[in-house]
């Protein structure tokens, strides 16, 4: 009897290992990002993240949620709820809008992009739930104007 509860422990374990594995081996890349200031009071930045999976079985992206900040103020929530495949040893690309709601750095983005000086860096700190497991992520990027 000990040694079928150890074996079903050990299947247990083993499941929520690979689990884990595989989470963190997915790859986000900022493949492009754009600027849109035709509401200049209201500008947004449109971002690809390309999500790569270099494992051998296929992944689930359930969602993304958490904020993002442009120069270390924090102006707005991001989030990405549509459910996605990985297929094993592929890649898919998730579309991003951040909308920035600080009126003080929509004078920045908008300096920038006109080419008065300055530097932008935005940062995206949020939670991913892939295969029903949520970790972690963090991106930063200068965006392209």
């Amino acid at each position: 009897m000990d040694e079928v509860l150890l074996l079903g422990a050990g299947a247990v374990l083993l499941y929520f290992v690979t689990k884990g594995v595989s989470l963190n081996s997915l790859k986000y890349i900022i493949t492009s990002s754009s600027i849109d200031v035709s509401n200049p009071l209201r500008p947004v930045i449109t971002l690809q993240v390309t999500v790569q999976n270099p494992t051998s079985g296929s992944l689930t992206f359930y969602s993304l949620a958490g904020y993002f900040s442009i120069n270390g103020t924090q102006t707005g929530n991001i989030s990405y709820f549509a459910t996605t495949i990985i297929q094993p040893n592929s890649q898919t690309v998730i579309p991003l809008q951040l909308s920035v709601s600080d009126l003080s750095l929509a004078s920045d983005i908008v300096n920038y992009l006109s080419g008065g000086g300055g530097a932008l860096t935005v940062s995206i700190v949020a939670t991913v739930n892939v295969n029903n497991v949520p970790a972690p992520l963090t991106l930063s990027f200068t965006p392209v104007s």
